[in-house]
This record gives structure tokens, sequence and C-alpha cells, in this order.
């Protein structure tokens, strides 16, 4: 690490350039940001992520340049396991690709795929139990954590199951099968949704300009924390996510849940404060550009918790996930679920 900052990639400088190509290749992304420190590695590092993001548009048959041009003009986001190879590199490939739109561009970006040779093979919104609340509310729990009782009136959006998603367009190329879905947040955010995934593991993203790791340590562990409740039947567990989370443990990745914590995080004795709390702007996430000249992302300001279960004498407080987007315009909350938290009493004998 210390060779890196310095400017000096020392390890690398006792390979020839082939071989160091060969390797960097191979680095994932918090490596590769580290290498932007050197002078020698910077523009490989940077043109090794750019390569990997190309392989994967191209294998869709999209112009790399013109996608991330639209990304770029309508702030979408590529997300899913395209983004989580694109972050560590595997020997498997995605099965589609899944982008995410704010509420507002949503028809643009169906619009472009179409033009390019894409048929749209279904276009439906999630079935949701949507309502809408008043932010003071929030106020009314016992251990109000600060990002749930703002001093000021917001609206909150109550999400049901459609994890932020308000519309999800399926496309599909005739000719070689192959499949995308362009979502659309329920926020001008298009990264709103990816806070509400089952997992970390897939809590990354790429953009017009880079690429975001929202939880590097757990994913470099190849770890992932659980965003979802786990009480089935009364919380059913929907069989997608299932499918998902034994796809990804085949391929060596595992799962956590409960009172264990994210690296770096401030463990307390308050049920509120012990929640995966996490900010935009807390420099635990790895962000890397593709050209130093531009940032990897100007969403708007993010500020997410993880779904959590704590446990006490009589039962456990379910603590479902949650997003808050702030702007210069308006606050909104979104909840993932009819209720912030739901709490399960249980028989003496059961626990």
């Amino acid at each position: 690490m210390d060779a890196f900052t310095a400017n000096t990639a020392l390890w690398l400088a006792h390979f020839s350039p082939e071989v160091v190509e060969q390797i960097v290749e191979w680095l994932p992304v918090w490596v590769l940001k580290i290498l932007t420190h050197s002078p020698t590695y910077a523009s490989m590092a940077r043109r090794v992520l750019n390569n990997r993001v190309v392989g994967f548009l191209q294998l869709w048959g999209l112009h790399p340049d013109e996608t991330l041009t639209l990304m770029r003009r309508h702030h979408a986001i590529l997300s899913g396991q395209a983004a989580l190879t694109t972050v560590e590199p595997a020997p498997w490939f995605p099965d589609d690709l899944d982008f995410y739109c704010p509420i507002t561009t949503c028809d643009e970006v169906v619009d472009w795929f179409v033009c390019h040779g894409y048929v749209v093979e279904d276009d439906r919104a999630p079935v949701i139990d949507l309502e809408f609340g008043n932010g003071i509310a929030r106020a009314d729990l016992e251990s109000p954590d600060e990002m749930t009782a703002l001093a000021f009136d917001f609206p909150i959006v109550r999400t049901g199951i459609s994890k932020g998603i308000c519309r999800s367009v399926s496309l599909r190329q005739p000719a070689s099968g192959k499949h995308i879905r362009v979502n659309e947040s329920y926020s001008d955010n298009a990264a709103v949704p990816v806070c509400f995934f089952p997992s970390t593991l897939d809590m990354n993203f790429i953009t017009g300009n880079g690429v975001v790791s929202l939880y590097p340590q757990l994913t470099s562990k190849r770890r992932g924390l659980l965003n979802m409740q786990l009480n089935p039947p009364l919380f059913p567990v929907e069989r997608e996510t299932i499918a998902s989370l034994t796809k990804y443990q085949e391929r060596g990745y595992s799962f956590f849940h409960g009172k264990e914590m994210l690296p770096g995080a401030v463990e307390t004795n308050s049920a509120l404060d012990e929640l995966v709390v996490r900010t935009w702007d807390d420099n635990l996430a790895v962000q890397m550009d593709f050209d130093h000249r531009h940032p990897a992302t100007l969403l708007p300001a993010l500020h997410w918790s993880l779904a959590k279960r704590d446990y006490d004498d009589t039962g456990f407080t379910d603590f479902l996930p949650f997003v808050f987007v702030s702007n210069e315009l308006r606050s909104i909350m979104y909840e993932d679920g009819n209720r912030f938290y739901q709490s399960i009493r249980m028989a003496p004998e059961a626990l």
C-alpha cells in the first residue's frame, strides 16, 4: 500500500510490461484504485477497468461509447452481476444486463435500446402496496436515528415489495437472444433500488464515467451481508431472491445476517444505532473513474440503512431497509415495506 501511495508500484516493476498487463487485468477495483496513485500504472488501471465494461456492452451488441454517453446523459447506471464481475473479475458471465435510471428518463432509455435492435418483451409496474406518509411520524420511535427523526417535514414513500423500482421493462435482441432490463427508480437518483438489493454483493454499479462499489471490504472477502427479512412464512422470501443467493453460493460466495457488523461500523447498545447506516460520502465505498478529468458519479446525495434484526427477551424486531434522498429541492425517504419495523413476540419456550 505504501509503495502505491508513494507513486512507486514496486512489486509490479519486477515483471515485464506484458506480464504486468495480464496481472492488472485480474485485479479488483479497490486495487486498481490504488494503482491510480502511480504515474506509471494509472492509465493502465483506468484502461483495464474501462475495457471490462466495454467487453460486456459489446457482448450485448451495444456500441460502448454510445451506451456510456446514454448513461451520462440520462444519469443511468448498470448494476447487478455485470457490475460485480467488473468490480471483482470472475470466470463467469452475467445472465443479463440490468440498467437503472431516474424516474424522469425511463422512456428515453428504453427507446434508445429499441433503436439499437432490442424488442420490448414486457413492460410492467411491480405489484406494490404504495403508501405515502409524513416524515414527522418517524419520531415516534423510542430511540430514533438521526436520519429517521429529522426536524422538518418530508414525505415517505413505502414501496412494498418493489425494492424502490416503480417500473421494469424487459428487452431482448432477437438475433442473439441477449436480455436487458431497464428499471425505473422511484427517485431522481438511479441508485436508490441498489440499496434495496437482497445482499451487499450486488451493491455495485457502473456509471457513464466509472465504477462504484458500496461494500468493497465485504466483497473482497467474497461475503455478502443480507438485506432482507429472514422469517418465512411470516415474511415470505421471493423465489427469485433465493435462486440468486443460491447461485452466488455455488460460485464461492457466502452470506451473513444479524448482529455481525460491517468493518468500520460503530456498534452500540441501541437497536437503531446498530443499524448498518451508510452515507454517500462516508469514504467506505470505492469509486474509480475511467478518466481522471471526470468523477465516477454525480448522483444526488444518498443515505441508506440495510435491514437488521434485533433480539430481546421476548422476541425480535426486524428493521426494514430504507433510503433517504436529499437535494436542494426536496428530501424523501423510501422504505421497503408498509412499516419501518415489525416486532414479533414469541412464546418463552421458543426462545
